[in-house]
């Protein structure tokens, strides 16, 4: 009952007590055309920002219902951004998660259903860590993204020059096929990420996927790999005894002793 009830409560209270427990600070950035929610904690510019790219949150309440609000229910990214150990950590917020929308003119439902990895949303997060790297003096960046955030890291990535790495997490890289596979209606408006591989495959990489996974299956990360020309700086990453919401909060620091690399053609 304790669980149930704990859901109740609105996610921003909860996030904010969350965050607040882990001596982390919030940002808000006013970009064009959302505000985007952020928290952070920043000790050392002299080496990368680790950014986390949220998922794509709670964009239907059932399979033919959208919901009202996108902002996620259970906090699996969140979590594990504010448990790294890590100096310099972003988390960011998708457009129209954790802020008021009564304020938001921009937050149309389309931007967490068909659009949600539209060019709108590629450059809001774009300009909010442009903002947050120019204010404190970063010159590189890490991403990470869960889910639908992995296809935005990566969307991310080839408009940048400053991505030392990226690691996703049961990451969208591919949504025509899981359109396919899910039997959903095609994201009208939305980038693919399979479809920029080659501008990105230089980048060191790691793409995480649980075993039990069946909303983001291991052949999605497969059809990524497959489409890249130089797979040398590309890794799929099998976990097992996780799917795609569960099995990763524990080993999450284990996993992030193994930076991303390339190997030696």
């Amino acid at each position: 009952m304790l669980g149930c009830a704990s859901l109740m409560i609105d996610p921003r209270v909860r996030a904010n007590k969350l965050v607040e427990e882990h001596h982390y600070s919030q940002i808000e950035f006013k970009t064009v055309p959302f505000t985007l929610k952020g928290f952070y904690s920043r000790k050392e510019s002299k080496i990368p920002l680790r950014v986390y790219i949220e998922g794509d949150g709670r964009a239907y309440r059932s399979r033919y219902e959208i919901s009202k609000d996108p902002t996620p229910d259970h906090f699996l990214l969140l979590k594990l951004a504010l448990n790294d150990p890590y100096p310099n950590v972003l988390y960011l917020a998708r457009p129209c998660q954790f802020v008021d929308l009564k304020n938001e003119k921009s937050c149309y439902q389309y931007f967490w259903t068909f659009g949600r990895y539209a060019p709108e949303v590629v450059s809001s997060l774009d300009q909010a860590i442009n903002e947050f790297m120019q204010k404190n003096s970063f010159s590189r960046l890490e991403l990470i993204g869960y889910s639908g955030g992995g296809a935005l890291a990566v969307l991310l990535a080839k408009e940048r020059k400053d991505v030392v790495n990226i690691r996703t997490i049961g990451g969208n890289l591919n949504h025509h096929l899981m359109e396919e596979y899910h039997e959903t209606a095609p994201l009208e408006g939305s980038l693919d990420a399979i479809n920029f591989v080659s501008e990105v495959e230089n980048i060191p990489q790691i793409h995480y996927v649980g075993v039990d996974d069946n909303i983001v299956p291991y052949k999605m990360g497969q059809s990524y790999l497959a489409a890249a020309v130089k797979k040398n700086c590309i890794k799929l990453k099998l976990v097992e005894d996780a799917d795609h919401h569960s099995g990763w909060s524990d080993r999450w620091n284990e996993f992030l002793k193994e930076s991303p690399n390339c190997l030696a053609h």
